[in-house]
């Protein structure tokens, strides 16, 4: 994924299931290729699954980010929308900022 090169870019790039399966080193990386893919204005939803509380030991999804790691790793794109302050499913809506 980190290595696809779109000849155009999108207004719409959806991520169900990509973002909690990359490892830490390569968020900085992901993050870049979402500049690239994104037009501006264009829009970037996550579908993200975490944790029910602290103590929350289950297994779903490798990389369960809380929501604070997801908006902050993508504050260069102007947050539109997040859906569920404490959801076990979250959906973030980001906008790229229009240049």
């Amino acid at each position: 994924m980190l290595d696809y090169h779109p000849s155009t870019g999108f207004d719409l790039v959806l991520d169900s299931g990509c973002l909690h399966h990359l490892p830490s080193s390569a968020l900085a990386a992901y993050r870049a290729r979402l500049h690239r893919w994104l037009l501006s204005g264009g829009d970037y939803v996550l579908v993200h699954f975490g944790k029910r509380h602290p103590l929350d030991w289950r297994p779903i999804g490798p990389m369960r980010r809380p929501r604070e790691a997801i908006t902050t790793l993508f504050s260069s794109l102007r947050l539109a929308l997040p859906v569920g302050p404490n959801a076990l499913a979250g959906i973030y809506w980001f906008r790229r900022s229009v240049a």
